[in-house]
């Protein structure tokens, strides 16, 4: 399975059950600003896919290597990996559920 077909699997599934960024499954406790999004949640949900079937060892890695600098081209708007990682958690609910 490529990294397309990943993608389409996952953005029709969040489709279908119309998940997206505005709901949250828990409340925060701390009060944080509401920054826009620059991926989508399949998008996340995608690379956290895709890296389970890759052959690295470290998440850090696979993104700052494949995510950053060779699948550029695909994710043209990936975010700092620090910050992809506060993402991660609102994924989970898409990949636990797909």
């Amino acid at each position: 399975m490529d990294l397309t077909e990943i993608f389409f699997a996952i953005d029709d599934y969040c489709t279908q059950q119309k998940i997206n960024w505005n709901v949250k499954i828990l409340s925060p406790v701390v009060r944080k600003r509401n920054r826009k999004f620059q991926l989508s949640l399949s998008e996340v949900a995608t690379i956290v896919v895709f890296f389970h079937l890759s052959h690295y060892r470290e998440f850090k890695n696979y993104y700052l290597i494949e995510i950053k600098k060779n699948l550029k081209s695909e994710f043209p708007k990936a975010v700092s990996y620090n910050r992809f990682v506060e993402l991660m958690p609102n994924a989970l609910c898409v990949i636990a559920s797909f």
